[in-house]
């Protein structure tokens, strides 16, 4: 493991003579750090010498020998990816030489290593999906060479080219002078100044150039038409539209194909039914204005468009008043999806807004969810924002679309979204961006308090369980089977009920195991915003970050926002408070390069209460490593068992290289225990360091200690892990003590 880390540090470095003394360890250029092989970090890391050494061999090679792939080598191709960084994340796409230069720009280059390059048809297809990320524009192969659509000067080429343009100025501007500047001198030293002349008369016109084009080769011109009125408008037709008022449209569009330019007017339309049921054309800078201020719909509905397939960019909405959604007992129970923009998004939805100030009422039977900009996204939404108040009693609610399945980019949610319930059978599900992500949420950030509430309180006759249904609050996203990164919550999340299960994260409620990749990820996000979830009897899960992990990972992510999770009541049996600062409950995955600096706190009268710096619980497939807490962590419970770690509160797997410096408590009424890292561990911890005070309370048995509180053996019916402490220190003082009864 030493040589390859040694290895990739002479990468970075561009260090030759290390690389070739470790190269004869390692072998040849056939390995990859994960998804990156040897050449392509050395794009990455500009190591110019190296790639002169070895760029002509390792062109070639498209099988690798896989070594581990280091956190860092992904947060730093995450900085130079953008967007491109949704065809890697899982890590199950090699990002190839070739794919490499193209993220970094380097398309002359590119052009130039492509025809001595092995290039497969995965790379080939990679290479254009990068092309239309990065560019927008079309990329394809004749033979041994590329063929790109012209692309935009980046910054660094702009400024190259002016330093050229300025010094071939000054150039000519000297030679220009140079005659003047002799001329001036020639009295003065007796130089004959006589020159012959020649006149060379080129201005004849050449004929061929003034030939003119066959009409019938150009395509006749878009007819371009100012309007007035909506009646002037052609929608199925090709044409473009300026809008120079106000228009109203009265009925349902069919089909747009056109392209109308709002010029920031309005289109203002009844808003009871859509108003395109396909829009394939293009709107740009329309205002659009529903008239009714009550709405009710006993189907799926959106106000813009039923399927939008073209592009709608720089628009706003505006939505007031009431919105109910009515079914019949006998409806099936398929979720009625509402929807500001549009139902199904395959096309772009790009820099439009919401401005909404609207009341959602539904009930169980209507299944209702809505969804500002889409209720499911196959394509592009990038740039949106949606502000005001969304109250709903009984409607799910998410921020900026309800599914996505391929991009949501650098959206906020500033609105206040809340959810109130008193219906028995009803799980409420409130978020910023999106409820369910099936692919990239990139740069979103939700700046708008989020709230849920379950009023329901089962009589003493009802025989079915209450626990079975739940409140899910997140920041961002909901469920996450994909990808999240650069993503930011700072808005405040508050959660509460009488017997519904919660479940509330900064930045994602929950990760779920994926059909489409591995192990989905949570990268590069922070949470500022406070989350609190209180109930009456049942479980809390709550994290800064994430509230469950079930698979998959958190890299490089912060919260500094104070988690507090609270029962207040007799809980039902075997109720439970899972509370982390950056993750609730690790079921399988992994935290790593993660910090919390916020307090962590979980109280209750007698059920039992898991807190944790980094995670409250790490089971048999979780992992935490190279993350520090810096955060006060406590637990108190009247007469339960406490649970209190720096790091973890509860550990059943690994932990390395975890640091805590923050106060660690625990106040148990039964017993408690409170560790610098882990309350209590059954598994391996190493290279772990505590500098905070650790502190432990308890009317019946007390444990505390400066890495761990208690270590101990565990069978999970597979295997029996157990406990070991391994290079690691504790410098903060320690206390326990008992009550008396």
């Amino acid at each position: 493991m030493e040589v390859f880390q040694q290895l990739l540090e002479a990468i970075k470095t561009d260090n030759v003579q290390l690389y070739d003394s470790l190269k004869k360890t390692v072998g040849s250029g056939d390995l990859r750090y994960g998804r990156f092989p040897l050449l392509s970090l050395m794009y990455l890391y500009k190591a110019k010498r190296l790639i002169a050494s070895y760029e002509k061999d390792y062109l070639n090679i498209v099988n690798y020998r896989i070594c581990n792939e280091p956190i860092d080598l992904y947060v730093d191709f995450a900085k130079k990816a953008g967007r491109c960084l949704r065809l890697y994340i899982g890590g199950q796409s090699v990002v190839s030489p070739l794919e490499m230069l193209l993220i970094l720009g380097r398309t002359y280059k590119l052009r130039k290593s492509y025809s001595s390059a092995l290039c497969t048809p995965t790379i080939r297809n990679n290479l254009k999906s990068l092309y239309s990320i990065k560019y927008g524009l079309s990329l394809d192969f004749d033979g041994r060479n590329i063929v790109m659509d012209k692309r935009p000067l980046s910054f660094g080429e702009k400024r190259r080219i002016a330093t050229y343009a300025i010094s071939t100025f000054l150039c000519i501007a000297i030679i220009v002078s140079t005659p003047f500047i002799v001329n001036s001198f020639v009295p003065f030293i007796g130089i004959n100044n006589s020159q012959g002349s020649e006149n060379n008369n080129n201005d004849t016109p050449n004929d061929n150039n003034n030939v003119p084009s066959n009409p019938q080769d150009t395509p006749a011109p878009p007819i371009n038409l100012d309007v007035t009125d909506a009646s002037q408008i052609d929608f199925g037709s090709s044409n473009v539209y300026n809008l120079k008022n106000d228009i109203t449209v009265l009925s349902t569009v069919t089909k747009s194909n056109c392209t109308i330019n709002g010029n920031g007017n309005k289109i203002n339309f009844a808003g009871n039914s859509t108003l395109f049921t396909t829009m394939a054309g293009t709107i740009d800078n329309v205002k659009f204005v529903p008239t009714s201020n009550e709405y009710t719909f006993n189907k799926k509905f959106a106000f813009i468009a039923e399927n939008n397939t073209g592009t709608i960019k720089n628009c706003s909405l505006e939505l007031n008043g009431k919105i109910n959604v009515l079914r019949d007992e006998n409806t099936n129970s398929e979720t009625t999806y509402l929807s500001g923009y549009t139902l199904t998004n395959t096309g772009f939805i790009l820099n439009s807004t919401i401005n909404a100030n609207i009341t959602l009422n539904g009930n169980t039977t209507a299944n209702a969810s809505f969804s500002g900009f889409a209720s499911l996204n196959s394509r592009e939404i990038e740039g949106c924002v949606i502000s005001g108040t969304v109250s709903s009693n009984t409607v799910d609610v998410a921020g900026i679309c309800d599914t996505n399945r391929y991009s949501v980019e650098k959206c906020e949610n500033k609105a206040t979204i809340s959810q109130t319930t008193a219906e028995h059978k009803w799980s409420p599900l409130v978020v910023g961006i999106c409820a369910n992500n099936y692919n990239l949420i990139y740069e979103c950030k939700n700046t708008g308090n989020l709230s849920a509430y379950s009023t329901y309180k089962s009589e003493e006759t009802d025989t079915e369980s209450t626990s079975f249904y739940m409140i899910k609050l997140g920041g961002v996203v909901i469920t996450n089977q994909y990808a999240i990164a650069n993503c930011t919550n700072d808005g405040n999340l508050h959660a509460e009920s009488i017997e519904n299960v919660l479940y509330v994260g900064g930045v994602a409620t929950e990760t779920e195991l994926s059909s489409i990749i591995s192990s989905p990820v949570v990268s590069s996000c922070i949470n500022n915003g406070t989350i609190t979830a209180t109930t009456e009897k049942t479980s809390i899960y709550s994290g800064g970050i994430f509230a469950v992990c079930n698979y998959g990972s958190c890299m490089s992510s912060t919260n500094n926002g104070s988690v507090t999770a609270t029962i207040t009541q007799s809980p039902e049996k075997n109720s439970e408070i899972f509370a982390g600062g950056i993750c609730g409950y690790i079921k399988a995955g992994s935290v790593s390069k993660s910090n919390n600096s916020a307090v962590i706190s979980g109280i209750s009268q007698n059920s039992t209460v898991v807190s944790g710096g980094i995670t409250a619980l790490s089971d048999f497939n979780g992992t935490v490593t190279y993350s520090k807490n810096i955060g006060k962590v406590s637990s108190v419970t009247a007469s339960g068992d406490a649970y209190s770690g720096g790091a973890v509160g509860l550990n059943r797997n690994g932990i390395a290289y975890v640091t805590n410096s923050g106060e660690i408590m625990a106040s148990g009424g039964n017993v408690s225990y409170s560790g610098g890292i882990c309350a209590i561990s059954f598994s391996l911890v190493q290279y772990c360091h505590n500098t905070g005070s650790v502190k432990g309370t308890s009317k019946g048995a007390c444990y505390s200690g400066g890495i761990n509180a208690y270590a101990g053996i565990t069978d999970n019916t597979q295997y029996i892990y157990y406990s070991r402490t391994k290079f690691c220190i504790s410098s903060g003082t320690i206390s326990a003590q008992t009550e008396s009864n």
